[in-house]
């Protein structure tokens, strides 16, 4: 192991222990985001190093899983916030653990008493703690339901508590990390690269600091990926349905079901009709969430959502045009919506396309892309949802994608600066020539695999 690697990476756990410590008040408020920008620039020396590791692959795992372990236990120790995502969690996971429908109520009608389920009711007054700090409580619930079942499953380890929860997302992200073990030594690829996930600040905080949902769907995309590669149809197609319903973007995938089975065409059919057999199966409840648009999360969420936007923000003004001229028989702003959604399923398909037989970095290079395209286009960009993206990036001989994360922390500044858009713009500027160095690398030549 290379002296560099281990100082950077003993240094990461230094950054994200000061991290914690201010979290606790110790130190001004301000350090807090220059350290975990910090934690997340020395990760990137310790990714650089990595790949001149040529250790045992005993001591390189063993050093790889005590600090990837040391480095979640420390940040597991902050404090619970004011607000979070994390509440609407607890409070789903309440509803869905006794058999009550989470798309039923919003928060807003269970606090305002018009709701006369007794159930509901008595589970408002034990955890009205947590129901009155939900985002957004005029809105029901948008979380497809495998997100639902481990909301109840953090319920049923302890009621409306958020440890509860991050034990749920360690066991996730436990198998994540398997995963990305096993998959690195069939792809005969450094076990060491898997620091890129294991190391990863930016994972880590926004999974045991904030805890953000985004973390569930890497299990069931590594499934879908190891699927994909492998041209295992059924892996494929119920990897993708399982993180489809965590969080609904993962359809964009869908194109590689056809491109990496090609031209294998019963294989194709077999995967689709599986696919959405799958989807069909575990979507079913959550079809009743889109029923009321005044009320509904998915609805609000599909087509109302900003948030640090900047090329979407263009597209949004040409829809908006567009729909003027054509005297607004189509709203401009789902429009918009409908353009990007159009354009991110070409791009995975013609990604797939230039993917299809390349072998697994080929492949993990042109699904973190289209991840990658999904939140620097989108409508709503913050750091959790770059989150699946870091699942692909052990097994990129160049996983450029990561030299965006220190500047993707940055859009927590968008709401405290005076003038957010040159901030937005040194934020996704650097987004877009990762793209075009991440298409440059699927064009070239695959070249020999290190020794793991």
């Amino acid at each position: 192991m290379t002296v560099r690697w281990v100082v950077s990476g003993f240094l990461i756990l230094g950054g994200l222990a000061g991290f914690v410590l201010v979290s606790h008040g110790y130190g001004s408020p301000r350090l807090h985001l220059p350290l975990y920008v910090l934690a997340a620039a020395l990760h990137l020396v310790a990714v650089l190093a990595s790949r001149q590791v040529r250790a045992s692959r005993a001591a390189v795992l063993l050093f790889v899983i005590v600090l990837a372990l040391l480095l979640r236990v420390a940040v597991s120790l902050t404090p619970e916030s004011r607000e979070g995502d994390y509440y609407r969690y607890m409070w789903d996971g309440a509803l869905t653990a006794h058999g009550v429908s989470p798309y039923r109520f919003s928060p807003a009608q269970i606090l305002r008493g018009e709701v006369e389920s007794p159930e509901v009711l008595k589970l408002s007054q034990e955890g009205r703690p947590v129901l009155t700090r939900i985002n957004h409580p005029e809105l029901r619930t948008l979380y497809p339901p495998l997100a639902q079942s481990l909301f109840a499953l953090g319920y049923l380890i302890e009621p409306f508590n958020s440890t509860a929860w991050r034990a749920v997302l360690l066991l996730l992200d436990a198998a994540a990390g398997l995963l990305i073990l096993f998959l690195l030594r069939s792809a005969r690829l450094p076990l060491a690269w898997s620091i890129c996930y294991l190391w990863n600040p930016l994972l880590i905080v926004e999974t045991y600091h904030y805890r953000h949902l985004d973390l569930a769907m890497a299990p069931f995309l590594l499934l879908f990926f190891w699927g994909a590669w492998k041209q295992r149809p059924y892996l494929a197609a119920g990897g993708l349905a399982a993180a489809t319903a965590v969080k609904i973007w993962p359809v964009l995938l869908l194109p590689f079901l056809a491109t990496c089975l090609w031209p294998r065409r019963l294989l194709v059919v077999k995967s689709v009709l599986a696919f959405t057999v799958f989807a069909a199966m575990l979507f079913i409840p959550y079809w009743t969430s889109v029923r009321y648009e005044s009320s509904s999360g998915t609805v609000a969420y599909a087509k109302t959502w900003n948030a640090n936007e900047l090329a979407f923000h263009g597209i949004q003004r040409i829809s908006l045009r567009l729909t003027r001229t054509m005297n607004h028989v189509v709203d401009g702003r789902v429009a918009s919506r409908a353009i990007l959604l159009l354009l991110l399923v070409a791009a995975g398909l013609w990604l797939g396309i230039r993917a299809r037989g390349r072998g697994a970095e080929r492949l993990a290079l042109a699904v973190a892309t289209v991840v990658l395209l999904m939140v620097v286009a989108g409508p709503t960009v913050y750091p959790w949802y770059f989150v699946p993206a870091i699942a692909l990036s052990p097994f990129l001989t160049r996983p450029a994608l990561l030299f965006w994360t220190p500047l993707l922390i940055l859009t927590y500044l968008s709401r405290s600066v005076p003038n957010p858009s040159w901030l937005l713009v040194m934020i996704h500027l650097p987004a877009w020539l990762i793209v075009i160095l991440q298409l440059r690398d699927l064009y070239r030549r695959p070249g020999k695999a290190p020794d793991a």
